[in-house]
């Protein structure tokens, strides 16, 4: 139908000759049309025609809607007719739903590989339950935080999305997801070793180095301390996360919560998991996600140059 629609826009304009025998009753372009009622699907055609040839091209789209439902555009310029191909969409979202189904899955396979290495410190600590299926308890220098800091806020566990513009070229989606949106994944073992870390680590010489918060900005720790910047990166790199020492930790913005060891910093952010170490380097250790520490300072404020200071 749309066809003869299109023709008829296209064709001159001269009357086209009656026809004088229709083998079927209401024929289109018939005189010889019976007294009954013509077909509603006639007089929408009909009108159509008609409509086509008095209004501007761009009412032939309307028209081809009209008739075939599609929505491409079509267009008649210089007595041809065109159609434009629909762009393509949603290839960007889809793109960006499978990179953030990649991520969760990891994090969910960190998350079970976790659950058994706190399993184990269970029976090794003879601790009761929580939401991990353990309690801890630790003891000083270790600040012990309520579940209340972990509560939901307006970005997951914290107000807003962690700082676009973290350092060593820590991944934003990444970060955002493990800092905000999880209680128990982590980033892959070895992670940092993707990223600039290392090699901007050693170029600091002894330090220490400090680590911001990735959402607020504030510090969470400095190392290293009390031991050389090799010992520090090898434990690290040998455990496959940042890991640090009681005297390393700024208990300012850190805490320890009790169900199963989780640390967290006081504005929300996952970090990672404190475990008590045995090997007699000191009472514990603190396995920290890199993306949870990559944070730029803040504007200087008085009350950040105190925590330096303190830490130096």
């Amino acid at each position: 139908e749309l066809h003869g629609v299109m023709g008829a826009a296209c064709a001159p304009s001269e009357a086209p000759p009656a026809q004088s025998g229709c083998e079927e009753d209401n024929c289109v372009g018939s005189e010889l049309v019976d007294d009954a009622a013509p077909s509603k699907a006639v007089v929408q055609a009909n009108t159509l025609e008609s409509n086509i040839n008095l209004q501007e091209p761009a009412t032939l789209d309307r028209a081809a809607v009209a008739l075939t439902g599609e929505t491409s555009l079509t267009t008649v310029q210089d007595g041809s007719v065109s159609k434009a191909k629909p762009k393509a969409n949603g290839k960007a979202k889809a793109k960006a739903n499978a990179k953030s189904a990649a991520q969760r899955k990891k994090l969910e396979q960190s998350a079970k590989e976790l659950e058994k290495m706190m399993l184990d410190m269970k029976a090794e600590n003879k601790a009761g339950h929580g939401h991990m299926g353990i309690t801890m308890t630790y003891d000083p220098p270790v600040c012990m935080g309520d579940e209340y800091m972990m509560s939901q806020k307006g970005h997951g566990t914290c107000s807003k999305p962690v700082q676009k513009n973290l350092r060593w070229g820590c991944d934003f989606e990444l970060a955002d997801e493990i800092c905000c949106f999880n209680r128990k994944g982590a980033e892959d073992q070895g992670y940092l070793e993707t990223t600039s870390f290392l090699e901007e680590m050693r170029k600091a010489g002894e330090g220490p180095v400090t680590f911001h918060d990735s959402n607020s900005g504030r510090v969470l720790f400095a190392a290293p301390k009390n031991r050389s910047m090799k010992e520090f990166l090898d434990e690290s790199i040998e455990h496959g996360w940042p890991s640090f020492r009681d005297a390393e930790v700024n208990w300012l913005n850190v805490r320890v919560l009790a169900d199963g060891g989780e640390c967290v910093s006081v504005h929300g952010t996952h970090l990672g998991h404190c475990f008590k170490d045995h090997t007699g380097k000191s009472p514990h250790r603190y396995c920290i996600n890199l993306v949870s520490v990559a944070g730029q300072p803040p504007a200087a404020t008085n009350s950040d140059s105190i925590i330096v200071k303190g830490l130096q």
